[in-house]
This record gives C-alpha cells, sequence and structure tokens, in this order.
C-alpha cells in the first residue's frame, strides 16, 4: 500500500461479515440425575450415591478446563431457598467438546459423575435431587439448564430408635456392692 495508504489502513470494496461463535451450553440432563441406592438401603446414617449427566450441547468446545458439580437436596422444588441441603460436590477436569455429527466418533462431548454422600443419623423424609454443573465458572449464554432436579424425589428412612429391654435384673445386697 505504501504511500497511498497512511499507516496501512484501506477501506474494503464489500461489507465483511463476522459472525461470533456461538458459545458451548452445558445443561445437566433431569433424567439422569439418580440416586443410585437401592431405596431399601437409604437409611439415615448410611452412604448414598448419586449419579448424573452434564452434556455441551452448544456450538463451541468449553474453554475451560475445570470446573465443580454440587448436589443439593431439597425437600420441595425449589432450588435457592433456606431449605436446602448441599451435601457435596464433585471436581469435573477437561474440556467438553460440541456434540458429534453422525460422522465422528466423538464421545467428550458428555460427561457422568457421582457423588457419595452420608447421611446424618439424624434425617428423614422426603428430598427433590438437584444437580448445578459448572457452577458459573464456564463462559456460555446461558446457565438456567446447567441447574435440573432428578425426575423423583428420594426418601431417607429414619434410623429406628434402639429399644432397650432388660430381660434378668439382680438386686444386690449391700455386701455384694462392695466387692
Amino acid at each position: 500500500f505504501g504511500s497511498r495508504f497512511q499507516g496501512n489502513v484501506g477501506v474494503a470494496k464489500d461489507k465483511i461479515t463476522v459472525l461470533r461463535v456461538p458459545p458451548p451450553d452445558l445443561v445437566t440432563i433431569p433424567a439422569s440425575i439418580q440416586c443410585t441406592t437401592p431405596e431399601a438401603q437409604r437409611v439415615a446414617g448410611q452412604n448414598l450415591t448419586f449419579t448424573w449427566r452434564v452434556e455441551n450441547r452448544g456450538f463451541s468446545p468449553t474453554s475451560e478446563q475445570y470446573w465443580v458439580d454440587t448436589v443439593v437436596l431439597s425437600p420441595n422444588t425449589i432450588l435457592g431457598d433456606s431449605d436446602d441441603l448441599n451435601i457435596g460436590s464433585t471436581n469435573h477436569n477437561g474440556s467438553l467438546d460440541i456434540v458429534p455429527n453422525p460422522e465422528t466418533a466423538n464421545s467428550n462431548w458428555f460427561y457422568t459423575a457421582s457423588l457419595t454422600w452420608r447421611a446424618p443419623i439424624s434425617m428423614s423424609g422426603t428430598y427433590n435431587v438437584f444437580v448445578n454443573a459448572a457452577n458459573y465458572a464456564v463462559t456460555e449464554l446461558g446457565k438456567d439448564n446447567n441447574r435440573a432436579r432428578g425426575p423423583a424425589p428420594i426418601t431417607v428412612i429414619a434410623v429406628p430408635y434402639a429399644d432397650l429391654v432388660p430381660y434378668d435384673i439382680t438386686v444386690l445386697t449391700a455386701a455384694e456392692q462392695i466387692m
């Protein structure tokens, strides 16, 4: 361009359209949220295991390599109110690709995760299970579908109190008590 254009700046004859590539979109799949502990073993004081699946349904891979998913129990269907119980979190390491087309064999567009948690001995009742994937750590357009409630609530059975019944009572004499 030399001397005709100062500072090497020119004007194109035609307009150039630049499109922004849409970001990733992590989705926690509600139907995948499960308590895999058999119902009869969902007893206070015992371990409960939860599993879920997260997919990238956006148009870009995630640029973030690390984030945390959290699992919350709630006696109602409202996530974020005062009666929620955050039972733990699990780390995800590695970016997620985009959903593959039928011509590719890419399986790095989703992951399954699990969390094992010991229910407090004092716990009992019916609870909805929520998963919040990425906890706002991944750059995406929207985050509402990162949070999901499992398809069915779980019931944690109270531990029955011990029922101690004496079966043989012996009254000691004063002489026997001194020994």
